[in-house]
């Protein structure tokens, strides 16, 4: 459904270049089809996830609160965290990311891994083209342990590689290891990947290991006054369930998780950390930094959870199968106020007539 102004000029949204509402959209014949105030219909129906009309309208009452809050908070930012797909794209589904072109609020699209499932060069081309939906300048991806599965000889890293927005990468560039920075809102987010090595879709494949750990470290270091997200498939463990507050411990978490806890929490309170690689230790000192450790965010267990690790860990459902118990499907909103340093999730499950809150502070 194409809309138009009142001269009858074809509209690419209902709001503006700066977010502003419309006053009023119309058809190709003239009838008002959207006022100020009211939801504007978006003509999409992702039908991979079976997006009900429950299901499409916590959505758009998401962005529409999204929208509010960042209007009345100003220099807040939002982005939409989305995982965990596990589908065979055949090249034709409706994309999700439409549903934001009417509202404009979203700074970044991040996707964190197993987009595609067992498929084979074609059906990942298809994922990279589905995420590419999103532009450049927004779409953040990291590699998952199923993007390494069932792909034969195929190089999955070059083939997302088509649909990366990268500053900054790690060794010789080959794996989707990197940094991207949102230089309007101060933020640092690094991508890491601890499968690469393994290249196996296995549990066993979580590895975290000493070059990519120096790496990150590294980044940490040099992010002047940067705010920082870090995003990776794997979680930490355990974590709660958000919904039921229950304790969970997993297997298919990062290895050597503890190296990474101790990092960040190195880099929070402006201390010093050495890691050994190949040898030879280096050492890294955070007192010069003045950014905020804002959170790490995952994937891979399919369930809402968060855990205090003297930092904010999260991990985010997946559209497409839950596992365990309090587990919900659905994709996660955050919107994070660096003024109050607080950070506010809105998840969204399908089969709800309403999208759940949490607020955390950083």
């Amino acid at each position: 459904m194409a809309i138009y102004d009142a001269s009858g000029i074809e509209l690419e949204a209902c709001y503006d270049a700066l977010g502003n509402s419309l006053q009023k959209a119309y058809d190709a014949s003239g009838n008002v089809v959207f006022e100020s105030g009211a939801s504007p219909d978006i003509p999409v129906d992702p039908k991979t996830w079976d997006m009900t009309n429950a299901y499409k309208t916590q959505v758009l009452n998401a962005l529409d609160a999204i929208k509010t809050y960042q209007n009345e908070n100003v220099g807040a930012y939002s982005f939409c965290q989305f995982n965990d797909v596990h589908d065979v794209f055949d090249g034709n589904e409706p994309n999700f990311i439409d549903y934001n072109k009417g509202y404009k609020v979203l700074s970044r699209m991040l996707f964190l891994g197993d987009i595609a499932d067992t498929a084979g060069s074609t059906e990942y081309a298809n994922a990279v083209n589905y995420m590419t939906g999103a532009s450049a300048s927004k779409r953040i991806i990291g590699m998952g342990n199923h993007e390494y599965g069932f792909v034969g000889d195929l190089d999955p890293e070059s083939v997302y590689r088509t649909a990366m927005n990268v500053s900054g990468t790690f060794m010789d560039g080959n794996e989707l290891i990197y940094y991207h920075d949102d230089e309007e809102h101060n933020v640092r987010y690094i991508l890491l990947d601890y499968f690469y090595i393994t290249r196996t879709h296995y549990d066993s494949g979580h590895l975290l290991d000493p070059k990519q750990l120096n790496w990150c470290a590294g980044v940490l270091e040099n992010s002047g006054n940067k705010d920082i997200i870090i995003g990776a498939h794997s979680m930490l463990n355990p974590f709660y369930f958000l919904n039921t507050e229950e304790q969970k411990s997993s297997s298919a978490t990062l290895q050597v998780q503890q190296d990474m806890i101790d990092l960040i929490n190195a880099f929070k309170n402006r201390g010093t950390y050495s890691v050994t690689v190949d040898g030879v230790e280096y050492a890294h000192d955070f007192s010069n930094c003045t950014g905020n450790f804002i959170m790490y965010t995952s994937g891979h267990y399919h369930a809402m959870g968060h855990n205090d690790f003297g930092f904010h860990m999260f991990t985010c459902p997946s559209l497409k199968s839950a596992y365990g118990t309090g587990q919900y499907l659905g994709f996660t909103f955050y919107i994070i106020n660096p003024k109050s340093k607080r950070i506010r999730l809105l998840s969204i499950r399908k089969n709800e007539s309403s999208y759940l809150t949490y607020d955390f502070s950083y």
